[in-house]
């Protein structure tokens, strides 16, 4: 007991999250889903010419969630694809998924929760200059999964043809911040 009284013990994001679930399931006496908790599972599939990944990842109030990726040429990519994906939630404990968030959302959470607390007023201001004027136009209402490299490459070459390298790279500058 002292031994564990004087210990430090660190975990990552992902084993607080399984252990959380652990403990909810516990206190609703769903002892069953121990092994569930600790180990995920995920499955292979074809779905007409492609194949694609299908895994279960339990939430903190202990649901389980389907997340099912497809399109991939052959076997071997969906399972890399899988592979990939269960790595990278047992290390980080949270999955990247395509949600339905506008670039002017990222904008103002930004602004919200990094920016008034990290940046002076007058930056605050030339970012709101900056959004209003150049890509609240360009990008405010798509979707983030849906602002692509090539967007970003037309949006910087348009500018380009108009305003001069500098302030291009402080637009670029700037929406590497936001």
């Amino acid at each position: 007991m002292h031994f564990l009284e004087s210990s430090l013990v660190l975990l990552s994001n992902a084993d607080i999250s399984r252990v959380l679930r652990l403990l909810y399931n516990v206190n609703k006496g769903n002892l069953n889903t121990l092994q569930e908790d600790f180990f995920m599972k995920g499955s292979i599939r074809r779905k007409g010419k492609a194949w694609s990944y299908r895994v279960y990842v339990s939430t903190v109030d202990g649901q389980n969630k389907q997340i099912e990726k497809g399109g991939f040429k052959n076997k071997k990519d969906a399972e890399l694809a899988l592979t990939k994906f269960v790595n990278d939630y047992e290390e980080t404990g949270v999955y990247p998924e395509n949600k339905k968030i506008t670039f002017n959302e990222v904008y103002e959470d930004f602004i919200e929760l990094e920016g008034k607390l990290t940046r002076a007023y007058a930056t605050l201001k030339k970012y709101d200059s900056m959004y209003r004027n150049h890509f609240k136009p360009a990008f405010g209402n798509m979707y983030m999964y849906s602002v692509t490299q090539k967007a970003l490459e037309r949006f910087v070459n348009e500018k380009g043809e108009k305003y001069s390298e500098e302030f291009v790279k402080g637009l670029f500058k700037t929406l590497k911040c936001i």
